[in-house]
This record gives structure tokens, C-alpha cells and sequence, in this order.
């Protein structure tokens, strides 16, 4: 059997999937090839179905297109439905459309090899900067991994308001299906203005872990596109200053970013003395997972 498989993004130039599933192809002995659509928001519907059409056994989505996917398929996983966007879609032979989503699978593999301090998960507390569908993702890693506190950082714009409600639905939902309370974990949603005027300092303290959950400081990002100032590669998601009032010397940066290697976000981290981590692994296993999907075959997990 050839699986075609795909990747639908806006930009996808940058992307190493390509590069990721020839390696799967490989280790599994299989046939087939991965390719990268540069897609439009526009266009996302009409290239699936011709993708479809053409024989392809499923595509990833990534930036801008995780949440609307979700809403052109026949069927999802109790995951992409609480988290409410999808970054992978299989064909089925029988012209059924699946939605899944792996990324919170590879963030929770990343997130097992980091090297903690000697606490437990209900102990510690995390940051999402941005609300987007990879946010979503890292919110129900964190809450299946039981952290104590979850903050959620948003620019003070009516869509990242949107968004961030999004999450704290995700947030209420993820405790009814478990049927459990949500007594146990913190969640609070902020502003960058409100940091900027201390008005939430107290979110930066005693953190654990801080995500960079937006396309900001990636290469080829389209700032000005998507409503960010301009200034490319050299962007952080938060100020230098900002990083100045996290405390706990052990909080571990981490960057959904993979290219460049090192973002401006976790320049500034390491010149403080934090631990940091770009988004390869995630980007690695998230993949191993989708390819198991599409195929059958399970690739390795990747290895720090």
C-alpha cells in the first residue's frame, strides 16, 4: 500500500515534517511520501476534499487551520472535541473524514523528559502564553498531568479574548467528563497589559514551566498578518523584563517553536539562567503519533 500524506498551513515553508515522516517511511519499511500545501484559510476546505479525492490517507494541520478543520470532518476523538481543534485528519476507505489531535501527545512526552526538580505534577505550576489551538493542546496535557496552577497569558484584543474563553470552556469541560471537581487546579486568565501595569504579578511567581504557545519569533512568521508587530525572528512573546519577574530559578522555558532552533523567547530565558526546550521533540512525537494513525506502524519516540 503508498500512504500520501500531507501538511496545510499558512506558512508551512519552514516546516520539517517532510523530513520527519521520510524517516518513518523508512523505519517501517513503508511506501508513500509527505508533502506541504501552502493553504489559506480560503482554500482549507477545498484542498482537503482534493487531497481526499486524489487517494492521500490524511493530512496535518497547522497554523491557521487547527480549530476549523475540526469543523469539516464527520467524526472526532474525545480529545480534539474537548480541545477543539484538530492537527490531524484521516482519510477512511470508507469517505469518512477522522479528526485527532496529537499534539497533546507529543507535548506530554516532551514534558515527561524534562529534567524537574524533585516534586510531583500536582505541585507545580505552568503559564500558556496565547489562546490559539496549540494552547488548547498544552491545557489538556496539563490538566491530565494534574498541575496545580495553569495561567493563560493573552494580548488585549478581542480575538485572543475569544480565544482565552475558549480555554477556560476547555478548563470547565475537562472536569465534567472526568466527573471530578476542579477545586484542585488554579486557573486564571491575564493580560500582557495587566502584567505590564503589576496588576497580576503574582502569576509569575513560583513558576514551573512557561510555554510559548504562538507562532510569535518563528521564522517566516507573517507578523504583520496576524496582528503582531513586525520584527520577525528577534520577537519574543514577552518583554525581557517580564521574564525579570519569575522567580523561581528552576522554571524550565519551553517553546513550541523549532525553527530557528533558539527563538528570541528562549535567548532572553538563557541569558537568566533558566532551562530551555524548543518544540522539536513535541513536533517529533506528535508526528510519530499520526503516523501510527495513517499506517499502523508506531515510529520510535523521540530521545533527548
Amino acid at each position: 500500500m503508498i500512504y500520501n500524506l500531507a501538511l496545510l498551513g499558512h506558512p508551512v515553508s519552514h516546516s520539517k515534517s517532510p523530513e520527519i515522516h521520510t524517516g518513518f517511511f523508512r523505519e517501517g519499511g513503508l511506501k508513500g511520501g509527505y508533502i506541504c500545501l501552502d493553504t489559506l484559510p480560503k482554500d482549507l476546505e477545498k484542498n482537503i476534499k482534493s487531497l481526499q479525492e486524489l487517494g492521500f490517507k490524511g493530512v496535518n494541520l497547522t497554523i491557521p487551520h487547527k480549530q476549523a478543520g475540526l469543523k469539516l470532518v464527520d467524526y472526532a476523538s474525545e480529545e480534539a472535541q474537548l480541545i477543539g481543534a484538530a492537527n490531524t485528519l484521516i482519510f477512511e476507505d470508507n469517505g469518512k473524514i477522522k479528526a485527532e489531535n496529537t499534539d497533546w501527545i507529543g507535548f506530554q512526552k516532551a514534558i515527561n523528559d524534562l529534567q524537574w526538580t524533585e516534586q510531583s505534577n500536582i505541585s507545580r505550576n505552568a503559564l500558556i502564553i496565547g489562546a490559539g489551538g496549540s494552547a488548547r493542546a498544552i491545557l489538556l496535557t496539563l490538566l491530565k498531568m494534574q498541575f496545580k496552577q495553569i495561567g493563560v497569558l493573552i494580548r488585549n484584543t478581542d480575538s485572543s479574548k475569544q480565544n482565552a474563553q475558549g480555554l477556560k470552556l476547555l478548563f470547565d469541560k475537562y472536569f465534567e467528563s472526568q466527573g471530578i471537581s476542579s477545586s484542585d487546579c488554579a486557573f486564571v486568565i491575564a493580560s500582557l497589559d495587566e502584567i505590564d501595569q503589576n496588576k497580576t504579578g503574582l502569576l509569575f511567581e513560583q513558576i514551573d514551566l512557561i510555554v510559548n504557545s504562538t507562532p510569535v519569533g518563528m521564522s517566516g512568521f507573517d507578523t504583520k498578518q496576524a496582528s503582531y508587530d513586525a520584527s520577525g525572528e528577534k520577537q519574543s512573546p514577552i518583554s525581557e523584563r517580564q521574564i525579570n519577574l519569575i522567580t523561581n530559578t528552576n522554571c524550565i522555558f519551553y517553546d513550541l517553536i523549532y525553527n530557528p532552533i533558539e527563538t528570541e523567547f528562549l535567548r532572553l530565558a538563557k541569558t537568566k539562567g533558566f532551562q530551555t526546550r524548543n518544540g522539536y521533540s513535541m513536533l517529533y512525537d506528535q508526528a510519530a503519533e499520526a503516523f501510527k494513525l495513517w499506517t499502523g506502524f508506531q515510529p520510535k519516540y523521540f530521545q533527548l
